[in-house]
């Protein structure tokens, strides 16, 4: 398991010409730490004060908590399965039931303006202009019920040690065209360099983009050239390029594009946020994002699930049972509903294995009834 993420005081950083430099911090977290009514189907969000670098975020957000006992009784059973959820270390989960292991998580990344609110044009980066970043975490299955988690976020990174959530630093192609080529370019990734670049990229034989050919150069001296495709390109120092057009000859010769290249900056604090799950119970949703964007347990309301049918953990239900009927406290504003506001799974209580069910579903004021599809 990884190293414990302790809180510490930030430290300002000041570049050579005496600006500050522009690091990524979290401005709003939900949950918060410390927060104890948070649903077991819901998503963790947080605000970046800038745009970050997807693959960092990949790679330094963790989420743990103890092991899913999906087969039920203590966990003394010494074989086990391959399609269990975290195959790792398994026979070893399987006899040690307090044991905290890393949880399954999705990540999606939003470009957002201050409140969190996604922009319509997800697909420019511009470094100059105030950007925000929208991260939400994903858990792959359900968390349990009334159990806590720990979500973790890598900070202190530095040109010496990049392991850590960063900035985005690609920045977007800006033309100079100077025939009447329609095709485009979009710079990816981020830049692995400490000191700030300039790529040139030229088209020097006309075609779509899986056939034109260009020629590359960094004001520092490396280049290159290199063969059209309509899949990523990678060139070098952590660039990527997409190539993208609207006709047989989308790129012309002579046509070409400037991408700025800028170190990435990186979180500077570790995170350690820990929250415990409620169930039926949903106290936990937001009723808006405030002004300031933080989020704290006074922006919330009290809003219950108060009876299921079937009711939780029942058994000797009928195979022909086709629909599940939520109860809420509160009346249902039914255009907030979306496919995407409840997750219906089946879990196999031999291996533990579980498979997302398809269903359809009505609102009908305080009552929410899900039936179930036959696949």
């Amino acid at each position: 398991m990884r190293g414990l993420f302790c809180f510490y005081r930030s430290k300002i950083k000041v570049d050579q010409k005496g600006g500050i430099v522009a690091r990524p911090e979290i401005t709003s977290i939900y949950p918060t730490d410390g927060f104890t009514s948070f649903p077991i189907g819901n998503e963790i969000i947080i605000l970046f004060s800038r745009e970050v670098d997807l693959d960092s975020l990949k790679n330094r957000i963790f989420l743990y908590g103890p092991d899913f006992d999906r087969i039920g009784g203590p966990y003394d059973i010494t074989r086990y399965s391959s399609s269990y959820t975290n195959t790792r270390g398994f026979e070893d989960v399987l006899k040690s039931g307090g044991y905290q292991g890393e949880v399954d998580i999705e990540i999606y990344l939003y470009k957002t303006d201050n409140t969190g609110q996604p922009l319509e044009d997800q697909s420019t980066h511009v470094k100059e202009d105030e950007a925000y970043s929208k991260v939400v975490i994903r858990p792959v299955n359900l968390l349990q019920e009334k159990t806590e988690y720990t979500l973790y976020l890598a900070g202190e990174g530095s040109e010496l040690n990049k392991d850590a959530v960063s900035s985005l630093s690609v920045l977007t192609p800006l033309p100079n065209v100077t025939n009447t080529g329609t095709g485009r370019i979009e710079s990816l990734g981020t830049f692995s360099e400490i000191e700030a670049d300039t790529l040139t990229v030229r088209c020097i034989a006309s075609g779509d983009a899986g056939e034109a050919v260009f020629s590359y150069e960094f004001d520092s001296g490396s280049s290159g050239t290199f063969q059209g495709s309509h899949e990523p390109i990678y060139i070098e120092y952590g660039v990527w390029l997409n190539l993208f057009g609207d006709s047989d000859l989308s790129f012309a010769e002579n046509d070409s594009w400037t991408v700025n290249l800028e170190p990435a900056e990186f979180l500077e604090n570790h995170y350690r946020i820990s929250f415990s799950t409620i169930y039926p119970a949903y106290s936990g949703l937001p009723e808006s994002v405030s002004s300031s964007p933080l989020i704290d347990s006074e922006t919330y309301t009290e809003f219950e699930l108060l009876t299921t049918d079937p009711e939780n953990m029942e058994s000797n239900v009928s195979l022909y049972q086709d629909r599940i009927v939520l109860e809420f406290n509160k009346e249902i504003d039914e255009t907030k509903i979306t496919d995407k506001t409840f997750k219906l799974f089946a879990s196999s209580l031999v291996d533990g294995s579980t498979v997302e069910v398809p269903f359809s579903y009505i609102v009908n004021k305080r009552i929410v009834t899900l039936f179930i599809e036959e696949e």
